[in-house]
């Protein structure tokens, strides 16, 4: 298991439990969290080049 599994794990099974919080407002559920991390990666595969087993660092 990595993060990345877990994460999407959550995002379907637990999609609209809070996943980011500041104070008492909840900025983001796992079901959101999950879409935006397949977003990024898509842009990431798409415009870089990168593929799954890939590293980068920012």
């Amino acid at each position: 298991m990595n993060l990345a599994f877990l994460l999407q794990r959550a995002g379907r099974v637990d999609a609209n439990r809070p996943a980011l919080i500041h104070g008492t407002t909840v900025t983001a559920t796992y079901g959101a969290l999950c879409r935006d991390a397949a977003a990024l990666a898509g842009v990431l595969g798409t415009r870089l080049g990168l593929a799954p087993g890939h590293v980068s660092a920012w």
